[in-house]
């Protein structure tokens, strides 16, 4: 089965910036493929010379200086080429899988992409095997157990070290039931640590780790995605994903300076308010916090975007990429609470501030709020409410004051710049 995406869709609708966003795309890929001294131009893949499986397979790897080198062509190729076969897959009627058949056809569910790549492969030389398992793909749900196979991939040879990919995973995605071309090189000679949180071969010899785990180990690994690995994060708790909670949860990962979080809460397919959710940066750890306000199963998403660190031509100071979905929680939680965080704003994010108190974001006016914040980089920080800015006192990047507020809207503003204007940072409801 091929793998399942949430993708945040983008509503631009210029023709012209999409064609550029592909070319760069495609240059891309001929920047990493000859980052590793792959010996071929990305526009010679894309050329027809398909009439035989023999003769695309030698013009495939005709320029190849190494094994890893024609087995990169061969994947670029399938997964460029061939389509998932959802409506074969929804009816049981996949037609004709053998690797001619997937050749002229030009679409597949999983057993005809590894058939395919294996065929390829081995008519390249290459010593090349099909694997069958357990995969979390299309329509997996965090805490499914696995009753048959559902998966198939490969592994391949290439100086007398076994390596593991998926054509299926890598030529895009299933979502309202159809195919999502959408190129991914994550599965692409995946390292086995981290192939295992989303395949697991009925062999487990074909897992490649030094200690395999089991089918039970499988099934409770935290749902991680190709963005996971890219972007650098590491869990430092929480590894299974159902998390059993009372009524909030606390999550800890480790995060590179250059990447940026979001999260997602909801229940029974419904989005719930931003303001269930809180995370913040503290160092080299971000701090992902959920209050659920009622007992019952939840789905905590955790959302990332990062600087091309991959390709040094395209990496900018500014350049980020859009949100996209790193990893997914489903939350048991025994009891509910009427607590809520304070809104954030971009800048607090962009800008890695950390809030130390107040971290409800439903405040009393009868009480004296202490405020306690870090700003990298802040000149002010002032607390609003009402007509009255409230300055906060500056020691270093840590910004302090305790005030009454009155009713109503309170936000707290950063100045960055004496020439800039201050940007919100977090919001209050005062009561």
């Amino acid at each position: 089965m091929i793998k399942s995406l949430t993708l945040m869709a983008a509503n631009g609708k210029n023709v012209s910036f999409q064609i550029i966003s592909l070319l760069v795309c495609c240059y891309m890929l001929v920047v990493y493929a000859y980052s590793e001294n792959y010996a071929y131009a990305y526009d010679q893949v894309l050329e027809k010379e398909d009439e035989s499986l023999e003769s695309l397979a030698k013009y495939l790897t005709k320029d190849a200086k190494s094994d890893r080198a024609k087995v990169w062509s061969i994947y670029v190729w399938v997964t460029e080429n061939i389509a998932y076969d959802v409506k074969g897959l929804q009816s049981g009627n996949y037609g004709d899988l053998s690797p001619n058949g997937v050749l002229k056809k030009r679409s597949a569910i999983c057993a005809g992409y590894s058939g395919l790549f294996q065929n390829l492969a081995q008519l390249a030389g290459l010593q090349v095997v099909r694997i069958s398992g357990y995969a979390k793909g299309a329509g997996y749900k965090n805490g499914q157990r696995f009753e048959k196979p559902n998966h198939d991939w490969n592994a391949v040879r290439i100086d007398n070290k076994w390596f593991l990919i998926d054509t299926t995973w890598g030529a895009g995605t299933v979502g309202n039931d159809k195919f999502n071309k959408n190129f991914e090189d994550h599965y692409f000679l995946t390292p086995p640590e981290q192939f295992i949180f989303g395949h697991l071969p009925e062999d487990k010899e074909w897992q490649l780790l030094k200690s395999p785990i089991t089918k039970e180990e499988f099934e409770s690994l935290p749902f991680l995605q190709p963005l996971y690995f890219k972007a650098g994060l590491k869990l430092k708790d929480n590894f299974s994903n159902v998390i059993n909670a009372t009524d909030s949860v606390t999550i800890k990962l480790e995060v590179p300076n250059n990447v940026k979080l979001m999260l997602s809460l909801d229940k029974d397919n419904k989005k719930l308010p931003d303001n269930l959710t809180f995370g913040q940066t503290d160092g080299n750890l971000y701090m992902v916090n959920a209050v659920f306000p009622s007992a019952g199963e939840y789905n905590l998403k955790i959302y990332t975007k990062f600087k091309y660190d991959n390709f040094a031509k395209f990496k900018k100071d500014n350049d980020l990429e859009e949100f996209d979905w790193a990893i997914s929680y489903k939350i048991e939680a025994s009891s509910g609470t009427k607590r809520n965080f304070p809104m954030t704003y971009n800048q607090f994010i962009t800008n890695n501030v950390y809030l130390y108190t107040p971290l409800d974001g439903s405040i009393s006016s009868s009480e004296n709020q202490t405020f306690k914040l870090r700003v990298p980089g802040a000149l002010k920080v002032a607390v609003i409410t009402g007509n009255k800015w409230l300055y906060l006192h500056k020691e270093g990047d840590l910004f302090t004051g305790s005030f009454n507020l009155q009713r109503g809207e309170a936000k707290v503003f950063a100045n960055f710049s004496e020439k800039e204007q201050y940007k919100a940072l977090i919001s209050y409801n005062v009561y």
